[in-house]
C-alpha cells in the first residue's frame, strides 16, 4: 500500500510541475496560487474521505 501512495505522489507532483510550466505564461502568480490551492483542497477532502470509507468497509467486512 505505501508504494502505490508514494507513486500517486510522484505522479501528482509531476502533473503539478507540467501545469504549472504551462500555464506561467497565461495567468498571474497569484490566480494561479489561489487555484492551486483550492484544487489541492479540493482533492485532499476526496482522498481523505474515501480513505474513511475504505476503512469504514474494511472494519465491516472484519465484523461478519
Amino acid at each position: 500500500m505505501p508504494y502505490i501512495l508514494l507513486t500517486l505522489a510522484a505522479v501528482m507532483f509531476g502533473l503539478y510541475n507540467v501545469f504549472i510550466k504551462l500555464s506561467a505564461d497565461h495567468i498571474q502568480a497569484v490566480f494561479g496560487a489561489v487555484v492551486l490551492q483550492f484544487v489541492a483542497a479540493f482533492v485532499g477532502r476526496r482522498a481523505a474521505s474515501g480513505w474513511r470509507y475504505w476503512r469504514a468497509l474494511q472494519s465491516d467486512s472484519s465484523k461478519s
